[in-house]
């Protein structure tokens, strides 16, 4: 009877144990979730109140933290608030509040022959625990109407992570169609070390020399364009100090097949972006530190 007893008082330990274990693991999962909410919460915060819509000539703005920020959909679209994780996303959307809300330049994935995988992916905790877009390297990107940049001086700030160097030599996450000289704005690695700003042909490609490719880094990349002082970049603010070509000073002339993530409809860039700003000015030092500085905040990527 002894050891009857004692053997279903251990049962009965098991399952209380059992049970305790589960509530804990659920409570720890939620407390994730609630972690993960909170910070989403502490972004959307940071970005309303963000200098970036108070310094002029804001053109186009896209992040991934907002209730208003992504689509989905394939020819109609739907706001979606909270994606669930690996979602694919239709629409990218522009929260630029200087533009009413039926003017604002939308990127978007909706070419009938192009199938919903191909649309960039929704990642919960995709930079510093925080929502970003998927690109796969293979066929993901979205179109957008780059015509504001045509003839312009601009700034272009990009949150990015790559993944890999892949095996061509274009990893792009801003690029057109175009083969023509300055007809193709492209942005993005060109190998494991090379980080280009090219207005398409030559005399007109400007790269920097970058530490070779070892595993994803997060990124804050900043692109000053001016006719009057060329190309300036910018990584993670490097301490104020500029990498720039004063002969590169020719505006693209066009830009055909404008598109985040795709080169000339064969290269794909492979990796995360989670934001994009798009200033029609080169800004002032002041103007993209302080842009730099929200992204910093924001993103959790140090700067200087």
């Amino acid at each position: 009877m002894k050891n009857k007893s004692h053997q279903a008082f251990s049962l009965i330990e098991i399952s209380v144990v059992i049970v305790i274990i589960g509530i804990l693991i659920a409570g720890i999962s939620s407390g994730i979730e609630l972690y993960d909410d909170y910070k989403l919460k502490v972004a959307q915060n940071i970005t309303k109140n963000s200098r970036v819509n108070r310094i002029p000539d804001l053109e186009m703005w896209l992040e991934t933290t907002g209730e208003n920020s992504l689509a989905t959909g394939t020819t109609n679209f739907t706001n979606k608030p909270n994606p669930a994780d690996q979602d694919p996303i239709g629409r990218w959307n522009d929260i630029n509040p200087n533009i009413l809300p039926s003017a604002r330049n939308h990127a978007t994935q909706t070419n009938p022959t192009v199938l919903i995988d191909n649309q960039p992916k929704y990642i919960r905790n995709g930079i510093n625990g925080l929502p970003a877009l998927l690109f796969d390297g293979s066929n993901d990107f979205f179109s957008f109407n780059g015509d504001f940049l045509v003839g312009a001086d601009y700034t272009i700030f990009v949150v990015e992570k790559r993944l890999s160097i892949k095996s061509n030599t274009n990893n792009c996450f801003l690029a057109g169609s175009s083969n023509l000289a300055l007809s193709n704005l492209s942005l993005g690695y060109r190998s494991s070390t090379s980080l280009a700003h090219v207005h398409w042909g030559s005399g007109y490609d400007f790269s920097i020399t970058i530490p070779a490719f070892t595993s994803p880094i997060n990124r804050i990349h900043s692109f000053v364009f001016s006719k009057s002082t060329g190309k300036a970049i910018y990584i993670n603010g490097n301490g104020g100090s500029k990498i720039f070509n004063a002969t590169q000073n020719l505006p693209i002339i066009s830009y055909l097949g404008s598109s985040i993530g795709n080169n000339r409809n064969y290269y794909y860039y492979d990796g995360y972006i989670a934001e994009m700003i798009f200033y029609t000015r080169a800004l002032s030092n002041r103007e993209r530190q302080e842009v730099e500085l929200y992204l910093s905040k924001k993103w959790g990527i140090k700067i200087g």
